[in-house]
This record gives structure tokens, C-alpha cells and sequence, in this order.
């Protein structure tokens, strides 16, 4: 099953280049995010960051990925919104070359609702 909380981490690379940086900004140790990366990468099936001696840089797809992690993890807070959870795994599925619901356990459903989302 894909770990939303993953994104958590991807973000704090992203914003900080480094997974040091990224560590410290979370509250935790250097290798939880080093390994949460990993995972996420995996269960994506998909890059999202190079790795240099300077430091982490996106790669495409973690560009792609980035303003949809955002828009998730600003919603953490608040009750789950289903539409952003539908719109991210569809972009995750259009860019991944496998199939996300058998290689990385990525789902989502499609609800209906008489209100506005």
C-alpha cells in the first residue's frame, strides 16, 4: 500500500537538498529519511531525485510529482480529501511505466457527491 506519509519526506528533500537537511528538518535521523525515499521510489517505480555529492536535485517525474505532494500535504490537516488522493494517484499512474496497482499498491476510487469538492 502506498504511505502517504512517504510524501512527507520527499517534500523535506525537495525543499531542503539533502537528506541531512531534510532529517533535521523533520525531527528525525538522516537514514529514516534516506529509507523512506527508497521506499517511496520503489512503490512509485520511478526516480524522484538524483542523487550527487552536492546534494539531491528532481529528477523529471519528481518535479511532476512535487506540486501534487504539496497540495496533499496541505490538506493533511484537514479532513481527507478524496479528490486531491484521486487526482495525485491518476498523475502517478499517467507518468509510471508499470502497473502502480500491482507494483507499488497505489489505489484510489472514484466517489460521487452532490457538493462541491
Amino acid at each position: 500500500m502506498f504511505d502517504w506519509n512517504d510524501l512527507k519526506y520527499f517534500l523535506a528533500v525537495a525543499r531542503h537538498g539533502s537528506t541531512t537537511a531534510a532529517a533535521k528538518a523533520a525531527g528525525v535521523n538522516q537514514s529514516t529519511v534516506q529509507r523512506r525515499m527508497v521506499e517511496l521510489e520503489r512503490r512509485i517505480g520511478q526516480p524522484l531525485i538524483h542523487r550527487h555529492a552536492s546534494g539531491y536535485q528532481l529528477t523529471e517525474f519528481g518535479q511532476l510529482l512535487l506540486p501534487k505532494a504539496e497540495g496533499r500535504r496541505a490538506g493533511a490537516g484537514r479532513t481527507r480529501n478524496r479528490a486531491a488522493d484521486t487526482a495525485l494517484c491518476q498523475r502517478i499512474e499517467r507518468h509510471c511505466p508499470t502497473d502502480l496497482s500491482r507494483a507499488a499498491g497505489v489505489t484510489h476510487q472514484r466517489i460521487a457527491t452532490a457538493r462541491a469538492v
